[in-house]
């Protein structure tokens, strides 16, 4: 297969999540209002974007903060999918194959419902938001943790020695448990693995043990 399809880019899965660890406490703020989590008051950037934003916005009729806000959220994504490629070498392991690619297919069309949730629909079609995120973009997101969960396996089983990064890609559904938990808030809180997996799948070496 021609190198060039198979694009690893480190630097923009870590962009993607300084993105979600700044944007994803600013929407669970604005959604939650007093009842986000009491961490996140503690935060400066939460207090001062907001405002500055609601000052901008305030002379023009558009989009109010928490669409705004939201819809970066696109930037997220982007900076994961461009991190890893789906094209994986063919001397490396099977079910590393099959996994990362299913990660980013599903990670793909999370992306787009995320544009249906927040670029269409935003707050005011609540109808729309309602099939774009819950019947898509989180069963998306679901695929996508459990396929780095099984990228991780492979890469554990197929390695000499236990290394950090594959334990963390294994436990990929955890880290977006406890992240959401955190965040109380999705799809920033799953997002927060997610670009942990990514980055960890575009730093991976071809694999020289047999397929399995």
């Amino acid at each position: 297969m021609n190198n060039r399809l198979r694009w690893r880019v480190p630097g923009a899965a870590l962009i993607a999540l300084v993105l979600d660890l700044l944007l994803g406490p600013i929407q669970s703020q604005i959604w939650n209002g007093t009842d986000a989590p009491a961490w996140i008051g503690s935060l400066i950037w939460p207090d001062i974007a907001r405002p500055w934003v609601q000052n901008i916005l305030a002379p023009v009729p558009g989009p109010e903060p928490y669409e705004t806000f939201g819809r970066l959220t696109i930037l997220i994504y982007l900076g994961n999918l461009t991190a890893w490629s789906p094209f994986f070498a063919e001397g490396e392991n099977r079910l590393l194959r099959i996994a990362a690619p299913f990660a980013w297919a599903a990670l793909a069309i999370a992306a787009l419902a995320d544009i249906g949730s927040y670029w269409v629909a935003g707050l005011h079609n609540e109808a729309l938001r309602f099939h774009t995120f819950w019947q898509v973009e989180v069963p998306a997101l679901a695929l996508c943790l459990l396929a780095l969960m099984l990228a991780g396996i492979a890469r554990i089983r197929t390695r000499t020695g236990w290394h950090l990064s594959d334990i963390l890609l294994a436990a990929t559904p955890l880290t977006a448990i406890l992240a959401t938990g955190a965040l109380q808030y999705m799809p920033h809180g799953p997002l927060v693995a997610i670009s942990i997996g990514a980055f960890i799948l575009s730093k991976t070496p071809q694999v020289t043990h047999p397929s399995i």
